[in-house]
C-alpha cells in the first residue's frame, strides 16, 4: 500500500490518497471478435477477492494517513476528511469501516498500470510462460517481450520496466542470433543524373549511363562549336568523357 500526498502550498489545497501496489483481486481479458486489430475486452474485477484482503487494506491505509494528518506540524494547514455524501452509502454512519468499504466500491479508480499473464520461470513451474532468454517453453522460435513476464506486479509504474525489458530482449535476440544485415545495405542509390555533376568523377551517384557500355550523346550551342560526347564506363571505375570537336 503506497499513500499518495500532493503537497499543500499557500491558498492550495493538497490530496492524500491511498494506492493499492499489491492487489489481490484478478481480472482477465477476452477477444472482442475474430479480428485481430479489434481492441480486446477487459474485465478489471476490482475489489473482488473472496478475502477482501484488497478493502481491509485500503482501509488500514485510510486510518494510517488519518493518524498522519493528525500529527501537530500538519494541523496548522488545518486537514479534514471529505465527507460530501456518497451515493449508494447513506445507509452507513461516516467514518466506519463499513462506510468505507461502500465508498471504496464507488469510488476506487485504475491509473491502469496492469500487468499479466506471461510469468517468466523454469519449465518446473506450471505458471510459467517464458524462461530466462523469453523463449516459450514448448513453442521454438517464439518470445514475448513486453511487462507480461514480470512474475509478480511491482510497485511503481510499468511504463520504465517496459522500457528496460524491450532493451534486454533486443540484446538477447541478437546475442542469440547474432546481428542481422539490413537488405541491400550495401548498395548505393541509383537515380538518373540530373546535371553535369552528376557525370563528373568521383560522383557518389550512379547513372543508368554508367550501367551501359558505351553511350554517345550530341550537344549543340550557339556560341560553341557542335560537341560529340563519347562516354565510356569500366567496371569499377567512373565516367571520363571524351570531348571531340565536330564540324559540318
Amino acid at each position: 500500500m503506497k499513500i499518495i500526498c500532493w503537497t499543500a502550498l499557500d491558498h492550495f489545497p493538497s490530496l492524500v490518497l491511498s494506492q493499492l501496489m499489491h492487489p489481490r483481486s484478478v481480472g482477465y481479458i477476452r477477444l472482442r471478435s475474430v479480428n485481430p486489430l479489434d481492441e480486446p475486452r477487459y474485465f478489471t474485477n476490482f475489489l473482488s477477492d473472496p478475502e477482501n484482503k484488497d478493502i481491509r487494506a485500503h482501509i488500514a491505509a485510510i486510518r494510517e494517513i488519518q493518524r498522519i494528518v493528525s500529527q501537530p506540524a500538519l494541523q496548522r494547514y488545518g486537514p479534514k476528511i471529505i465527507d460530501t455524501p456518497i451515493p449508494g452509502c447513506a445507509n452507513f454512519t461516516f467514518d466506519t469501516d463499513e462506510y468505507w468499504e461502500c465508498a471504496l466500491r464507488e469510488l476506487t479508480a485504475s491509473f491502469w498500470h496492469q500487468q499479466a499473464t506471461c510469468k517468466m520461470g523454469p519449465k518446473s513451474d506450471k505458471e510459467a510462460v517464458v524462461d530466462a532468454r523469453l523463449r516459450v517453453h514448448g513453442i521454438n522460435k517464439l518470445r514475448v517481450v513486453d511487462t507480461g513476464i514480470i512474475p509478480r506486479s511491482i510497485s511503481a509504474h510499468l511504463s520504465g520496466p517496459a522500457y528496460m525489458i524491450g532493451e534486454k530482449g533486443a540484446d538477447i535476440i541478437k546475442q542469440d542470433w547474432g546481428e542481422l544485415p539490413v537488405p541491400n545495405s550495401h548498395l548505393e542509390t541509383q537515380s538518373e543524373p540530373h546535371s553535369e555533376s552528376d557525370l563528373r568523377p568521383g560522383s557518389k551517384t550512379h547513372s543508368k549511363l554508367q550501367l551501359e557500355p558505351e553511350v554517345k550523346s550530341e550537344a549543340k550551342s550557339d556560341s560553341e562549336p557542335e560537341l560529340k560526347s563519347e562516354t565510356k564506363s569500366h567496371s569499377g571505375s567512373q565516367l571520363e568523357p571524351e570531348l571531340k570537336p565536330h564540324s559540318e
